[in-house]
């Protein structure tokens, strides 16, 4: 029983005891009878009353409930055969209804191909109930045969009949970004930050993108307010704090690039974050000096290594650069270090890439071998297709899905068409970032 019906009858049962103690007379003249009792008992008599009451309204309403509920059972078994029947071809249906025309318009437009389908979808524009549908499969026509002015137009038409559809969002983004059309796709994240579960992750990915095309068109002002507000949608986002970085590099500030890598290394080290501090550590007067570069990324590495001793990405770059410089025997002794925290086919091949340099073909040989059948290293990973990529990019290139990528430690390859193999490609816009996160890595492991 619950709490409020104790409450109830506690409430009754004291009323009834003050009435017994004080009964009073009650007199009732009506239609020349007079009727004459206690408080008591016709407090009794408006109770049984109301009880009765009370029984009969839920019994009509539950039989109301239950005569809702069969009709809802049988339209859906009509609708389920109507279906079945519509889908095996058949136009005449077994009872005397005539077949919905915007049913009949839906099954087809799921079996129409070129121009039929694109008529199947236009009729279903006509009706109020299934225009949105009938724009989506424009759309995804007009998105198949590259059609893209028309797909956002037919886009903007979707968007006034539902501004909060998630699909919607998302196509609108791809288009957008397909185009390099940065400001639109700007603020279609900004609207869709609070639809999609991953709002804030596509606007610091649009943020991210719009900033490298301002910097491409010299406007770096705009292009660093981009850069922060994707940092501030994703503060430890290792891309939004790259392209920050290497923009206040342009902008003349590399000590200031330097400390906010420093500082976002130690919270959240990522090797992009790594190669970014070592662009910013590039010498100005020795860009002609491939030698002098290497060094200097030498030193840029293993100051982050100090700050972190024991992150196995840190080591690896350090190895790398160390490659570069011909310094071999050090990259020796940091790989095998990193070896023995984990044996990927990035370290087992620079491995292999130390032994050459040592005159040592039998050893590198070895390491290629095992390689082959090593897993892969951490890689950008698409969420959706699981295609691995060794540099972040704005969406996937194989599912066309906007700020899809995540990194893992231990990516597996996605087909065995293609076994452990990773994706080299570099960031949307002006592609800037691509040249700073290669500088210290080779173009595929």
């Amino acid at each position: 029983m619950s709490p409020w019906t104790l409450i109830k009858i506690a409430v009754i049962g004291l009323v009834a005891v003050w009435l017994s103690f004080h009964p009073g007379q009650i007199t009732m003249a009506w239609f020349g009878f007079v009727i004459e009792t206690s408080a008591l008992v016709l407090a009794l008599i408006v109770l049984v009353l109301a009880l009765v009451l009370s029984w009969l309204t839920g019994l009509w309403y539950r039989a109301r409930l239950a005569r809702q509920a069969r009709r809802q059972r049988h339209q859906q078994q009509t609708f389920l055969r109507d279906l079945t029947l519509l889908s095996a071809g058949q136009t005449a249906l077994p009872t005397r209804r005539k077949a919905d025309p915007k049913l009949a318009a839906l099954i087809q437009a799921q079996k129409a191909e070129g121009t039929e389908a694109i008529k199947t979808f236009e009729d279903l524009c006509q009706w109020e109930e299934t225009r949105f549908m009938g724009l989506r499969g424009l759309i995804e026509l007009a998105v198949q045969d590259s059609a893209t002015e028309r797909a956002l137009s037919l886009c903007d038409e979707a968007a006034q009949l539902d501004q909060r559809s998630p699909w919607l969002a998302r196509t609108r983004l791809r288009l957008l970004l397909d185009t390099a059309r940065w400001d639109e796709a700007y603020k279609v994240a900004i609207d869709a930050v609070k639809l999609l579960p991953e709002g804030p992750q596509v606007v610091a990915t649009v943020a991210i993108g719009r900033a490298w095309h301002l910097a491409k068109n010299d406007d770096l002002p705009a292009a660093l307010q981009s850069a922060r507000a994707a940092l501030a949608q994703t503060p430890t986002f290792p891309p939004a704090i790259a392209c920050l970085a290497s923009l206040l590099v342009d902008n003349k500030q590399a000590k200031k690039a330097q400390r906010f890598l420093e500082k976002k290394y130690i919270l959240a080290p990522h090797p992009d974050i790594a190669r970014a501090y070592a662009h910013s550590r590039q010498p100005e007067k020795q860009e002609a000096q491939p030698v002098g570069q290497a060094l200097a990324r030498v030193r840029a590495f293993e100051h982050l290594h100090t700050l972190l001793p024991t992150y196995v990405p840190g080591k690896v770059l350090l190895a790398e650069a160390e490659l570069a410089a011909e310094m071999a025997p050090a990259a020796r002794g940091h790989l095998r270090l990193a070896l023995a925290k984990r044996a990927d086919q990035q370290i087992l091949r620079l491995l292999a890439e130390v032994e050459d340099a040592q005159g040592n073909p039998e050893k590198a040989s070895n390491y290629r071998n095992q390689a082959g059948l090593a897993p892969l290293p951490p890689a950008w990973v698409c969420s959706a297709c699981q295609t691995p990529y060794l540099n972040w990019r704005e969406s996937c290139t194989r599912c066309h899905q906007v700020a899809c990528l995540a990194w893992q430690e231990t990516p597996t390859a996605i087909s065995v068409a293609q076994p452990f193999e990773l994706i080299a490609t570099g960031v949307g816009g002006s592609r800037k970032l691509a040249g700073i996160l290669k500088s210290t890595s080779s173009d595929a492991t």
